[in-house]
């Protein structure tokens, strides 16, 4: 299986500095990318937008939520 992630072009792990663009990674089976994306959220190297929310049982209001459009960020169902 083949995942591809994307990050800000020129940063580096530890880096603040905003860049523009975005450097696609790819990888192959490879279980530490897991962990080294989990240690750039922890850093504040990769930041991650959150929309809203949700309950699972508000999963039909996260649905009209994404198709009112304008959405930044992405919506989160919690279980």
């Amino acid at each position: 299986m083949t995942r591809t992630v994307h990050r800000p072009a020129g940063s580096s792990p530890g880096s603040r500095r905003p860049a523009a663009g975005y450097q696609v990674i790819e990888h192959s089976g490879d279980t530490n990318v897991l962990a080294t994306l989990g240690d750039h959220v922890e850093s504040g190297v990769l930041t991650l937008r959150v929309a809203a929310t949700f309950a699972f049982e508000e999963v039909a209001q996260a649905h009209a939520f994404i198709e009112a459009g304008g959405v930044r960020g992405r919506p989160v169902t919690v279980f």
